[in-house]
């Protein structure tokens, strides 16, 4: 067999051992189907960054066509499935259901797997949301590990420095998943606790190996890192940064979790590992203590259930937005009838003015032990509320801001890790892990290991001054133990009480639209499970001068990009968007061999260029970077056509073009279409 490709996403338990075709079965990518219980990893990148595409131990993220990889090859498992976002986690899931051990165990493995391997986007010092249907029951449950703020904190905590609400140890709230994790297992694993950190203790003492996504996180974080003696032992040893292939060690957080595994819980929540966390996160300046981490408490309630399609959505209550507001768009989209009504130009405006209306209303909820959102809640899960905002939106036309009812600005939320469970009784878990921005906020405790998350950067202050000039939302404002807002969208799916998916995605506020797209890709629209993760997507900000961004083009990364354009909407979708404040939002397919991110927002302040051929879209940014204008990347990015696209540009045809000058205000409208030869007449063509 292949040497297996680390960080290539989610490998499977259940793979046949032998197969007919001749292609070896790691090489395939494959989208998953579990006794017809369909694991959908939807990620917020279109590029399948934690996939439900799978091989046996191995999975591909792109299609590759000398393999003879197809789009719909389908794999049936008896015995369960894993997918995570990086391949070796979920190998270790397997290997726990393998070993008789039930969804949760996987999950409490995968999880700490994650954490050692991903630490730029999740770890035991961070949070997150888990969604778990048994099976025998029928019953679900959302457990909700979101950090809480610190008991000193207040809400105008960061009033003199907004920016330790993002970086540094005072934006750590008090971390859950462990305390998360260990409730779920007292209720379902069946395997020992200690067993279940075994395989993440490994791989932190003996060494794993960079992936393409570290690798892009320790470059893009390269600063940070080196000003942290945390962050600068673990990933840059002896002065230089580890790179791609390289083996990383995290002795500390070995010990860490040894301790946990010995001693459950209490060591972190309780004892010796979180004093010594405790201490390192004072003397970085934060203000947790160890009465935060002996009061913290895991939320387990019912999950939320949501009729809408013929389906039912099973997921997180708020402080999660998730499920409320892939709710509350469903029902907009399900007002206007049929299927067909989702599809084409037409269908894509809807959904963009569905999502603007229900990111508007979303920032009215909260934490639900703090403040009362009962109204909003129920208004997000109405579907009569629904028809109403669907009677707002108008086929033909868009509007300000104002109209959508925008009240208060959006998060800045970034960054998670998901994955998705399903053992062989058909238990299921969605579960979505952070630590929220890259290495969360920039500390790692060098007593134990821990990446300090940055959670209190999803409050809302309100000092704070947003991109959008709205004012913060008061009912996200931070409360001593109150849980910030959410974006995390992990769901299951059901139809007529079966299981059929389960679905959950990466990226902070985009998870949402991404979960939403693709819920309607497959299950609406009939998509096969790959097409309809790999479909492209957008996303809407509701901030005026943000338009609809689609996956697209980074001023760089081009040429090797899938480009899809919807010529719809008053909106620049050919990867533009549109620009606000010199700084344009691109949604794209990561190339993991590149170490792009997976989330990637592109602000520029220089300019932005985008053409049907990413080659020549960077060629025009080169020109722009050299001190040019806009005319001048202009020239430069026709003729680039005219050369690698010929079919359909050139200096042999013509064409139109407005140019607004943003000195004068004036517009210019430049027509060099065609002329009919000087001999030409009406009669020319005509037959003989």
């Amino acid at each position: 067999m292949g040497q297996r490709q680390l960080g290539h996403g989610a490998p499977l338990l259940g793979y046949p051992e032998t197969h007919n075709n001749k292609r070896s079965s790691w090489s395939r990518a494959l989208s998953l189907w579990a006794s017809l219980a369909l694991l959908l990893l939807a990620s917020t990148v279109v590029a399948l960054l934690v996939n439900s595409i799978f091989g046996q131990w191995r999975v591909e993220h792109k299609l590759n066509e000398d393999q003879g990889v197809e789009a719909n090859d389908v794999v049936e498992s008896e015995h369960g499935v894993i997918a995570a976002d990086d391949g070796r986690c979920s190998e270790i899931g397997v290997s726990i259901l393998r070993d008789g051990g039930h969804a949760i165990d996987a999950t409490v493995a995968t999880a700490l797997c994650l954490g050692v391997v991903n630490p730029t986007s999740s770890g035991i010092g961070g949070g997150g949301f888990m969604v778990f249907r048994s099976s025998a029951t029928s019953k679900a449950e959302a457990y909700d590990m979101r950090e809480t703020a610190p008991s000193a904190a207040s809400k105008d905590m960061y009033a003199n420095d907004i920016n330790s609400k993002y970086h540094g140890a005072l934006s750590l709230g008090v971390p859950g998943e462990i305390a998360g994790l260990h409730e779920a297992w007292l209720r379902h694993g069946r395997l020992s606790w200690k067993a279940l950190f075994a395989p993440a203790i490994r791989l932190a003492k003996d060494g794993f190996i960079v992936s393409p996504y570290l690798s892009s996180a320790i470059n893009s974080s390269a600063k940070m890192i080196m000003d942290d003696p945390g962050l600068r032992q673990v990933f840059a040893p002896n002065g230089k940064f580890l790179k791609l292939g390289d083996t990383c060690h995290n002795i500390e957080l070995a010990r860490t979790l040894e301790a946990i595994a010995e001693q459950g819980p209490g060591a972190f929540y309780n004892g010796s590992v979180g004093e010594s966390f405790v201490k390192d996160v004072r003397k970085a300046g934060g203000i947790l203590t160890m009465e935060d981490l002996k009061n913290y408490k895991v939320n387990v309630i019912d999950a939320m259930a949501v009729d809408v399609m013929g389906y039912t959505i099973l997921g997180m209550p708020p402080p999660s937005s998730g499920t409320l507001g892939m709710s509350l768009v469903l029902h907009i989209l399900n007002s206007y009838g049929t299927s067909e009504e989702a599809t084409g130009s037409l269908g894509l405006h809807r959904l963009i003015e569905a999502m603007k209306h229900m990111f508007a209303i979303r920032m009215n909820l909260g934490d639900p032990n703090f403040v009362n959102i009962t109204a909003y809640a129920t208004d997000m899960l109405s579907p009569t509320f629904a028809k109403q905002l669907q009677k707002k939106i108008f086929d033909n036309t868009t509007f300000p801001p104002d109209y959508y009812m925008s009240r208060w600005s959006q998060l800045r939320d970034h960054g998670t890790s998901h994955f998705c469970v399903v053992d062989s009784d058909r238990n299921a878990v969605s579960m979505t892990t952070t630590v929220n921005y890259h290495f969360g906020g920039g500390v790692l405790s060098p007593s134990t290991g821990i990446v300090l998350n940055n959670e209190m950067g999803d409050f809302s202050s309100p000092t704070e001054i947003s991109a959008d000039d709205l004012p913060p939302a008061p009912a996200n404002f931070i409360e001593p133990n109150k849980r910030p807002l959410s974006s995390m969208t992990p769901v299951i799916i059901l139809k007529d009480n079966q299981l059929v998916g389960v679905i959950g995605g990466s990226g902070g506020m985009f998870i949402i639209p991404a979960v939403i797209q693709v819920f309607l890709n497959h299950f609406i629209l009939g998509m096969k499970p790959l097409a309809a993760v790999q479909h492209p997507r957008v996303y809407h900000k509701r901030q005026l001068g943000h338009g609809a961004p689609l996956l697209g083009y980074t001023e760089t990364q081009s040429w090797r990009r899938a480009l899809s354009v919807w010529a719809s909407l008053a909106l620049l979708l050919l990867a533009c968007s549109i620009l606000g404040q010199w700084g344009v939002e691109l949604e794209h397919k990561p190339i993991e061999d590149q170490g792009l991110e997976s989330n990637n927002v592109v602000e520029s302040e220089h300019g932005v260029v985008a053409a049907d051929d990413g080659r020549c879209s960077d060629i025009g940014v080169s020109i722009l970077r050299d001190g040019g204008n806009a005319i001048d990347a202009t020239v430069a990015t026709a003729l680039c056509l005219g050369v690698v696209n010929p079919m359909s540009s050139g200096i042999g045809g013509g064409g139109f073009m407005v140019f607004r000058s943003s000195a004068t205000s004036k517009a210019e409208a430049y027509d060099m279409r065609e002329t009919a030869p000087l001999g030409a007449s009406k009669v020319w063509y005509t037959s003989v």
